[in-house]
C-alpha cells in the first residue's frame, strides 16, 4: 500500500499505539517517511499520552495512520474520521480476537442499534462476527474506502489497510 501511494514521495507516519516500533523501525529505514509515535505504556524517550487526545490536533498533519490498541480500534476511529480532509492510509490491528473472552467496546451497541446492555462474553462475539459491518458503519459517514486490505490473520489479530478520501463538503 505504501508503493502504491508513495512510490519514493516523502509522506508523515502517526503510530498512534507504537509498542516497540518493531514495525515502523523496519518501514522507517525502508521508506521516506516522517514518524510520530506515542502510547499509552510509559517508556523513556516516549511521549506517553491516549493518542485520541492528539487527534484534533494532529489528524490532518500525517499521510498514514496506524492503530494497533492491542483490542479494538474503534474508539480511535470514532475520533479520527470527523478530522480527516485528505486522503489517508489508515493501519488498523484489531486484537483479542476471543469470542467469550477479550474486552467488549461497549461503545459497539450504539453502532449495532441496541439500546442496552450486553453481557461482555455476547459484545465481544458480536464484536468479532460483525467487524467489517461495524467498520463500514463508522467510515462511511465519513470517507469512502478507495481500497481495503487483509493481511493474513494471526490467531488473535486482524491487520487491515485501508485507503479512505473524505466525502466533498464534509471533514471540513
Amino acid at each position: 500500500m505504501l508503493d502504491k501511494q508513495f512510490g519514493k514521495k516523502p509522506f508523515a507516519v502517526m503510530d498512534c499505539c507504537q509498542g516497540s516500533q518493531i514495525i515502523w523501525g523496519k518501514l522507517r529505514r525502508e521508506y521516506n517517511c516522517r514518524y510520530m509515535g506515542v502510547d499509552v505504556k510509559p517508556e523513556a524517550g516516549r511521549l506517553k499520552i491516549d493518542s485520541r487526545r492528539l487527534l484534533p490536533l494532529n489528524a490532518d498533519k500525517f499521510d498514514v495512520i496506524d492503530i494497533d490498541t492491542y483490542g479494538t480500534p474503534v474508539p480511535h476511529m470514532v475520533a479520527l474520521l470527523p478530522l480527516i480532509k485528505k486522503r489517508l492510509i489508515l493501519f488498523l490491528t484489531y486484537g483479542q480476537l476471543r469470542v467469550g473472552g477479550g474486552n467488549f467496546d461497549h461503545g459497539i451497541r450504539k453502532i449495532l442499534g441496541f439500546d442496552f446492555e450486553i453481557p461482555n462474553a455476547i459484545g465481544v462475539g458480536l464484536q468479532v462476527r460483525l467487524f467489517d459491518q461495524i467498520l463500514a458503519a463508522v467510515v462511511s459517514p465519513h470517507a469512502n474506502i478507495d481500497e481495503c486490505f487483509e493481511a493474513p490473520r494471526s490467531r488473535n489479530a486482524r491487520y487491515i489497510g485501508l485507503v479512505l478520501t473524505p466525502h466533498v463538503g464534509k471533514n471540513k
